[in-house]
């Protein structure tokens, strides 16, 4: 009893004496890390740690290289037969890249921060005051189907940090109103791991350009292979001070290639549907809802429904 006690004191709870034996069922396939040779390895291993010992695994074997990548509309078959195959109606797949467009939360890998600024106010015979602002509603907030940023006295930030396999790109689509004009600076940079920035040094790159009312504009620019840390930066310059509304920012779509390959396509979103091999997802028309996953639109109840592009089953009963 005594060695029993110091066994299970030395390996803690994680140490279990009746573990089952591993079945085929328990295992899911994964690779290895990149190698000196810039290969890797194709390892099955249990789905669930300390849930069973043992089995029969099937061997290593030499997997895909590192660098490479399926076609639009395909995933990489790792649990058979290492292969691109087509995804499947109501998925896509950008193959080697990641898309961006559902902001219910802040997507997993971004970060949203905002500093505030002193400013120090100087008025004859009294000196210097310091006003710290607060930022708490100056920050990149997801908003479903975009990103928003109110401008104020802060520095709102977005970064997302991303290791390329090879050579890629990053595309986000963007609002940067007119009625921002002289309240808000807009600045997107891109950097390496060593705090370097990597962007063509061009203005329209580095300082999007201002959009009309309600209209959309893109920036599209090279990433290196390797880390690349992309920064969207929002300056306010007395904006709450000057105006009583301030048009936010937005950002909608944030793509990038050269992550390398995906082992499952991702569903289509709610509004939309796909067909089979598709590297995107169509919007429903008018009148016509689906739910997520879906491979076609089905249409409202024309008594009592009615929706818009993108609407989703849970808000067709309600309308636009």
């Amino acid at each position: 009893m005594l060695k029993l006690a110091f066994i299970l004191f030395l390996f803690g709870p994680s140490f279990q004496l009746d573990l089952p034996t591993c079945q085929p069922g328990d295992y899911h396939f994964e690779y290895t890390e990149c190698d000196s040779n810039g290969g890797r390895w194709r390892v099955q291993v249990p789905k669930k740690p300390n849930s069973c010992t043992g089995g029969a695994p099937h061997p290593a074997v030499r997997g895909k290289s590192c660098d490479f990548t399926c076609d639009k509309g395909q995933y990489l078959d790792i649990s058979g037969d290492q292969e691109c195959k087509h995804c499947q109606s109501g998925t896509f797949s950008l193959g080697d890249g990641i898309r961006f467009e559902n902001w219910e939360k802040i997507p997993e890998g971004f970060t949203s921060t905002a500093e505030s600024f002193r400013f120090r106010h100087f008025e004859m015979g009294d000196g210097e005051d310091e006003d710290t602002v607060n930022c708490s509603s100056n920050a990149f907030t997801a908003k479903g189907s975009y990103l928003s940023v109110t401008p104020g006295d802060c520095n709102a930030q977005l970064t997302y940090s991303v290791n390329l396999v090879k050579t890629g790109s990053v595309l986000f689509e963007f609002q940067y109103p007119e009625e921002s004009e002289g309240s808000a600076l807009f600045h997107f940079t891109i950097q390496n791991d060593q705090c370097e920035s990597d962007l063509d040094h061009s203005h329209k790159n580095q300082w999007p350009s201002k959009t009309k009312s309600g209209a959309w504009g893109h920036i599209g620019t090279k990433l290196e292979k390797g880390l690349n840390v992309l920064k969207w930066r929002v300056v306010g310059i007395g904006s709450d001070r000057s105006k009583k509304t301030v048009a936010p920012v937005l950002i909608r779509k944030i793509e990038v290639t050269g992550v390398g390959f995906t082992s499952v396509c991702a569903p289509c979103k709610s509004g939309t549907y796909s067909s089979e091999g598709s590297e995107i997802c169509t919007p429903c028309k008018p009148n016509t809802f689906s739910k997520p996953g879906a491979d076609m639109c089905q249409p409202c109840n024309p008594a009592t429904e009615y929706s818009c592009k993108y609407i989703s089953y849970y808000d067709a009963a309600y309308g636009c």
